[in-house]
């Protein structure tokens, strides 16, 4: 949400075609709510050929989609190429999940409430950026109060979430 702000206060408006790799980036790291806590159960469990076949296949799917994207996406390919490593080693690590338990039970106790959570932040932050952030040039008092901004979004959004779940 704010990867244009990020980059614009941060190195300027001279690097905005990296704008897409930080949103590419930060798209392939959603994934990790689920395979870090899955390497941790599969280590619990002693499922160790998840994490091994995750160890095998999420570098063999990056480096194979850089040397495929590469030289038609140029930096663009390294990013997408992140992306489709770390959606490998959630497909894997959903698949081993789905071995010791129902991995449906945790996405319906927490995924309506982090959709509502997501969907009001999809439409509430850039306005708020609209309205606070106007300056569009390089600025590290910027880039601080955003990155605070975002951070104060992700504690709050965090402890919506869990005081919720305590309560049921």
């Amino acid at each position: 949400l704010g990867s244009e702000k990020i980059i614009i206060y941060w190195v300027g408006e001279f690097y905005s075609d990296s704008i897409i790799l930080l949103q590419i980036l930060v798209l392939g790291t959603v994934f990790g709510f689920i395979t870090k806590p899955a390497s941790y159960l599969f280590t619990a469990k002693t499922l160790y050929k998840y994490i091994y076949l995750s160890s095998i296949i999420c570098p063999v799917l990056f480096i194979s989609g850089v040397v495929l994207l590469m030289p038609n996406y140029g930096l663009a390919g390294i990013a997408i190429s992140k992306l489709l490593a770390m959606s490998g080693g959630f497909v894997i690590s959903i698949v081993g999940i789905s071995k010791i338990t129902n991995p449906m039970k945790f996405f319906r106790k927490w995924f309506i409430q982090l959709l509502i959570i997501c969907l009001i932040i999809n439409y509430t932050l850039p306005l708020l950026f609209k309205v606070f952030f106007i300056n569009n040039s390089k600025s590290t008092l910027n880039l601080v109060l955003l990155l605070s901004t975002l951070v104060f979004t992700v504690l709050i959004s965090y402890f919506v979430v869990l005081c919720s779940k305590e309560k049921q």
